[in-house]
């Protein structure tokens, strides 16, 4: 889940003007993806 989550993240940084509402909820949504992997990766 974390590569589609990605590929609008991205999307969102390069249309800001248009997604930036949507750009702003894929940042919730990365960070929370990291702090996951993070817990993960390093138990």
């Amino acid at each position: 889940m974390v590569e589609p989550y990605t590929a609008i993240y991205v999307t969102g940084m390069n249309n800001l003007n248009i997604f930036t509402n949507r750009a702003q909820i894929c940042l919730v949504y990365k960070f929370v993806n990291a702090n996951r992997l993070s817990v993960i990766a390093i138990p």
